[in-house]
């Protein structure tokens, strides 16, 4: 078994317009829990790796549900332009 797994999740935004993925770097601690949410690859948008990073941490237990101890997650986290009126 490889010390270092990476586990790919899914999250998918209701979102309108061009959509860009950014990937984002999921860290537990020794407890297991949630302890770093941070950009791993940008979506080349400050205000759409904003959102990833919001939705991959709430997204997060409900995706692992038992998360491993010391362990790295990367997730792409799909976001895109969202037009004035539908905000």
């Amino acid at each position: 078994m490889k010390s270092l797994s990476v586990v790919l999740l899914s999250v998918a935004l209701l979102v309108s317009g061009c959509t860009r993925t950014a990937l984002v770097r999921l860290e537990t601690g020794p407890d297991a829990r949630l302890e770093s949410v941070t950009i791993f690859r940008s979506s080349g948008n400050p205000e759409h790796d904003a959102i990833a990073l919001r939705a991959a941490r709430t997204a997060f237990s409900k995706r692992v549900p038992r998360p491993l101890k010391n362990h790295k997650y990367t997730q792409p986290v799909a976001v895109g332009a969202v037009p004035p009126e539908v905000k």
